[in-house]
């Protein structure tokens, strides 16, 4: 495998003297890298853009060691797409775009592990939005507006404020004159000061964000040596990057290719069936396609009636506070705690009044041990605890496996390779990409993420990822005359949000899965989400994925 020369290295660790790589353009580095495999136009272009990327991802992801997978992972997206864009003459904006978009999902998977590692024992505490003057929280969205920018104003905002190049250097890269550029700084800041300002955002606070962003240092020798050599060489790359670069790569292919693609086939296939499209405000609300957060979302829920005469009462509402167990003694009954936020364990003297759950059935003290998660569930203001629900942390898994009908799943062990089957309870909650669904659902060799019985000899909840494939669409209707189903889905073209209405065909033996269970056609209903599995040729839906309806959006 080659492997980076030491000039090649050198000349990525530059601190300051001459620009890296000289006067060359970045469309003429990645073209040189393209066709001949370049390390060192490669190295140019990770010392030129390298430390915006890094600031970037550490701005969107807390973790450091997330934030550096994050960094490889843009890079990684480059060398793949190298020879396959008509590049401009900076990749400043391009390698922003895709930094931000690798480390938003590096965030959000986080944000979401975190929620089902607790979620059967502790319901989630509101997130604390920080306050406008908080310089962390300007400059995320500082960077979520920036990326939704037209390229045209986002690469000199990029270059200039995000990368601290001067305006003359900036000019003469884009290849247009400095008048050219001042105007185009003008309508970018007028543009982020008017939506920066409706997300409540002075003008102070947004010009103070773009004086001191992290224009970070110098790269990490070590970090930049190894992102150099899996872009260049070719080596396999850590698992979580290289699941980052697959997913991010299939993104952008949706973003682009699929867009184009569904939107031909509404015209060309459907006729009057039609394609809607409007763009969606930078404020305006998403599709909601999203399911159950958690394999304890009830499946199939009932949903009540809303009384609109009735007003919550504050006194009602649950405080759920979370826990490790550290310990448990029986005489008296007590538990050692250890709280999610915070170093200092405490002592929780434990009374008989108070009902224990796991996996929401019924449990004893004595079935509580150390290293479970506990959540005290307290209502209102109350002080005194009124349930405790308890879980086993998460085991995460690679299936090789899943038999619907033994009712088993098999995975092998991380250390010795041993092949494990486990027993998955009658009625445990099964969730593919947050939709409810049932063993058969789970593609083969999926990552999974397994809630063990309380002596870890099965299963009472499992929650997988879905193909990579599938498109996350919301369900309107589907009819069965013209033999198609109309969907909404979200997508970027041309750099702008849209939100998408398409009547896609569906084949004739297309299979409907719904909690587990196959339904018809016939049983879609408005607002359900779903993921669409489409034909080889991307052109008919041959499979649905769907959850239950979602509450229809209602005006004020």
């Amino acid at each position: 495998m080659p492997r980076p020369s030491s000039e090649s290295v050198r000349r990525l660790l530059r601190l300051a003297g001459q620009e890296p790589g000289g006067h060359a353009t970045d469309r003429e580095l990645v073209t040189r890298f393209a066709q001949d495999r370049d390390e060192g136009a490669f190295a140019d272009l990770m010392a030129r853009h390298g430390p915006m990327v890094l600031a970037v991802c550490r701005r969107a992801v807390r973790d450091p060691h997330a934030a550096d997978d994050a960094f490889q992972a843009t890079f990684l997206v480059l060398a793949r797409k190298a020879g396959r864009v008509a590049w401009k003459e900076s990749i400043g904006g391009w390698l922003f775009q895709v930094a931000h978009r690798v480390a938003k999902k590096v965030a959000s998977q986080a944000a979401r592990r975190a929620v089902r590692e607790t979620a059967s024992a502790v319901e989630p505490a509101a997130p604390q939005v920080a306050a406008p003057s908080d310089l962390t929280a300007l400059q995320g969205a500082l960077d979520d507006e920036l990326r939704r920018l037209p390229e045209k104003l986002r690469v000199p905002v990029v270059l200039c404020h995000l990368e601290g190049l001067s305006q003359d250097d900036v000019a003469r890269h884009l290849g247009i004159t400095d008048g050219q550029l001042r105007g185009r700084l003008y309508r970018a800041k007028e543009k982020l000061r008017e939506r920066l300002t409706r997300r409540g955002f002075s003008l102070t606070a947004v010009l103070l964000a773009l004086t001191v962003a992290d224009k970070a240092a110098a790269l990490p020798p070590v970090l930049a040596a190894g992102t150099l050599r899996l872009s260049v060489g070719g080596g396999s790359a850590p698992v979580a990057v290289s699941t980052l670069v697959h997913q991010v790569s299939s993104d952008m292919w949706y973003s682009s290719k699929t867009f184009a693609a569904l939107v031909l086939v509404g015209v060309v296939g459907l006729g009057a069936g039609g394609v809607a499209i409007r763009q969606a405000s930078a404020e305006g609300e998403r599709p909601r396609v999203s399911g159950p957060t958690s394999p304890h979302d009830s499946p199939l829920p009932s949903p009540a009636k809303p009384d609109d005469d009735k007003k919550p009462d504050p006194k009602d509402k649950l405080e759920v506070v979370a826990y490790r167990i550290l310990e448990v003694t029986a005489t008296p009954p007590a538990l050692k705690l250890k709280p999610d936020e915070g170093d200092q364990p405490l002592t929780f003297l434990f009374s008989e009044m108070v009902p224990i759950t796991f996996a929401k059935k019924p449990a004893k003290f004595a079935d509580l041990k150390a290293g479970m998660h506990v959540g005290l569930v307290y209502k209102g203001n109350s002080t005194e605890c009124i349930e405790a629900r308890a879980a086993w942390p998460r085991q995460k898994v690679a299936a090789k496996g899943a038999d619907a009908a033994k009712g088993t799943i098999s995975f092998e062990t991380g250390d010795g390779g041993f092949e494990v089957t486990l027993t998955v309870e009658p009625g445990a909650a099964v969730v593919v990409d947050q939709l409810p669904a049932g063993l058969a659902d789970i593609p083969p060799g999926r990552k999974v993420e397994l809630e063990l019985t309380i002596d870890k000899k099965g299963v009472v909840g499992v929650a997988a990822d879905g193909d990579l494939d599938d498109l996350p669409v919301g369900i309107i209707k589907y009819d069965a005359a013209a033999k198609t189903v109309l969907v909404r889905l979200e997508a970027e073209h041309s750099n702008v949000n849209r939100e998408v209405t398409l009547a896609l065909p569906v084949a004739a033996d297309a299979k409907v899965r719904h909690a587990g269970k196959d339904v018809a056609l016939a049983d879609l209903k408005e607002h359900m989400p779903a993921r669409l599995r489409m034909s080889a040729d991307r052109r008919t839906v041959v499979g649905l994925l769907v959850g239950d309806p979602k509450p229809a959006d209602k005006d004020d």
